[in-house]
């Protein structure tokens, strides 16, 4: 992985544009999906919030664009109060995963 994948600080997050990876095989299931990478004879289950963030990772949307439309994607858990501070954290944590595994890289 580069070093331009990576989010090192709170200023490279807000310019850092996530885009999903090409060359990878995608099966979908409802609202999850496995990814499959052959560079790497890997395999990688979403399940339904990951899988909508790596959508959401189309090299224009940044951290705090992407984190708005998983606000705005899921409906309200009425035993659970998500502010936008917890879905942020939740966003970072996986679009974290999807570099580390590979699934996403910076954009261009």
């Amino acid at each position: 992985m580069s070093a331009g994948s990576r989010m090192n600080t709170p200023s490279d997050e807000r310019r850092w544009k996530p885009i999903r990876r090409e060359g990878l095989c995608c099966r979908a299931f409802d609202d999850e999906a496995v990814l499959y990478d052959p560079a790497h004879h890997a395999v990688h289950y979403l399940n339904r919030t990951a899988w909508f963030i790596w959508n959401c990772c189309n090299g224009h949307r940044d951290v705090e664009d992407i984190t708005l439309e998983v606000a705005a994607g899921f409906e309200p858990n009425t035993q659970q109060d998500h502010p936008l501070a917890v879905i942020r954290d939740d966003v970072r944590s996986t679009l974290s995963r999807l570099t580390e595994n590979g699934l996403i890289e910076s954009a261009p």
